[in-house]
């Protein structure tokens, strides 16, 4: 994967699929600070091709790679997900206050939505 994802990287290629013939990987290639590799999908043929991995590898066969746009959709569907992305929006300030406005309503108790927030982080960052 290394080899595949620096390759692609430095030769300004955003995509890497390593496979064994069974076992399919696509990864998403981002040179943002780092090279970084993010796991898009994942495909195993055997025992059985499911109608998912099927849907799947449709994004990497000629169809799809002439279908501007289907792959980079499914990033942006895999990446909006991840721990991170999810973590950004709950700590967004309009999410936080709702929680304060609810835990004034539930409990009686106010607390500034700097409170909510620390409260928040220290859950989700320190599970």
């Amino acid at each position: 994967m290394f080899q595949a994802t620096s390759y692609g990287a430095y030769s300004g290629i955003r995509w890497a699929i390593l496979t064994n013939l069974s076992t399919w990987r696509v990864y998403h290639i981002s040179t943002q600070d780092i090279v970084n590799a993010n796991l898009v999908f994942s495909v195993d043929l055997l025992p059985d091709v499911r109608l998912d991995d099927c849907e799947r590898l449709l994004l990497i066969s000629r169809y799809g790679m002439n279908r501007k746009g289907l792959l980079e959709k499914r990033w942006n569907e895999v990446s909006a997900l991840t721990r991170e992305s999810l973590t950004r929006a709950i700590l967004n300030d309009d999410v936080i206050n709702k929680i304060r406005l609810i835990i004034k309503r539930d409990t009686g108790c106010g607390f500034d939505n700097e409170v909510i927030q620390r409260v928040v982080e220290e859950m989700l960052i320190h599970p």
